[in-house]
C-alpha cells in the first residue's frame, strides 16, 4: 500500500483488494496521528489527551504537553504575586498572627487560577497561592508603630492556617529587637528565595513581645501613618 510522502498517509493502490471500511480507517487513523501533534489552540485544555500532544491554551496563551497524567507548560512564564496591606492592623503581644491583604500590584493567574483571591472573590485574604512550581523570590516588608520593649517577629509560613513559626513550615523569617526602636516607626523585612510547588499557601505573619498592643501601619492610616505592608513571591527560575 503506498502512502503520501509528507505525512505517510496510506491509500490503496489500483492493485490492491478493493477494501473501503480498512482503507478508510488507516487513512482515518493516519489522519488522526498527525492531527494529534499539530499546534492547535483551545479554548481550554481537556481532561486528557495523547502522550506528547502539543495545545494552545487561550487562557494564558501557552503550550502545554501531555505527558500522560498531566498537561505541562512548554513556555514557563515568571508568574508573580506582589500584594499590599493599606490598613492598620493591630497586633496583640505573644503568638503572631496571620495578617491579610488588601490589594494587589500583580497579581498573575496560572491556567486561569489566579495567585490571590480575596475573600471578596470568594477566596482567602490572607492566602498568596503558588500556582506554578519553580524557584522563588518571596518575602514580606512592613512598618511597626513606635516601640520601646520587647522585640518584634516578621514572616511567611508555608500551608500553615494559624499564626506562629516552626522550622518546617516558615519560608522567611526577621527578627527586629528593640535597640532598633525609632519615634517614627520600625520598618522590618523578611526574605529569602525557595523552591515551591503547586498549591502551596504562603502567609504573612507578624508578633512581638511589647506588652501591649502594637500597629503594623498601613499607608495613611495607623499609629504613625507609617507605609504599606507589601508581601510578595515571585518566580525566578523553573
Amino acid at each position: 500500500m503506498p502512502s503520501t510522502p509528507t505525512f505517510g498517509f496510506r491509500y490503496p493502490a489500483l492493485t490492491d483488494p478493493p477494501n473501503v471500511p480498512a482503507d478508510m480507517q488507516e487513512l482515518a487513523e493516519d489522519v488522526e496521528g498527525q492531527f494529534l501533534k499539530t499546534l492547535r489552540v483551545v479554548s481550554s485544555l481537556p481532561a486528557s489527551g495523547a502522550t506528547n500532544q502539543l495545545l494552545v491554551s487561550a487562557v494564558d496563551w501557552r503550550v502545554y504537553r501531555w505527558t500522560g497524567t498531566a498537561w505541562v507548560p512548554l513556555n514557563p512564564s515568571m508568574p508573580a504575586c506582589v500584594l499590599y496591606n493599606d490598613t492598620a492592623r493591630s497586633i496583640s503581644p505573644g503568638v503572631p498572627q496571620t495578617v491579610p491583604m488588601t490589594g494587589f500590584e500583580q497579581n498573575d493567574s496560572v491556567g486561569g487560577n489566579p495567585m490571590w483571591r480575596p475573600s471578596s472573590s470568594g477566596g482567602d485574604d490572607f492566602a498568596l497561592i503558588i500556582r506554578e512550581a519553580g524557584l522563588y523570590d518571596v518575602g514580606v516588608r512592613t512598618q511597626w508603630s513606635a516601640d520601646t520593649v520587647g522585640y518584634r517577629v516578621l514572616g511567611i509560613t508555608k500551608n500553615k492556617t494559624t499564626g506562629g513559626f516552626a522550622y518546617a513550615n516558615t519560608v522567611a523569617y526577621n527578627l527586629l529587637p528593640s535597640s532598633t526602636n525609632a519615634a517614627e516607626g520600625n520598618g522590618q523585612e523578611a526574605t529569602n528565595r525557595r523552591r515551591l510547588a503547586v498549591g502551596d499557601v504562603l502567609r504573612v505573619n507578624a508578633g512581638h513581645t511589647s506588652g501591649s498592643t502594637r500597629w503594623l501601619e498601613g499607608g495613611t492610616t495607623g499609629n504613625n501613618g507609617g507605609g504599606l505592608t507589601t508581601f510578595w513571591a515571585i518566580k525566578i527560575k523553573d
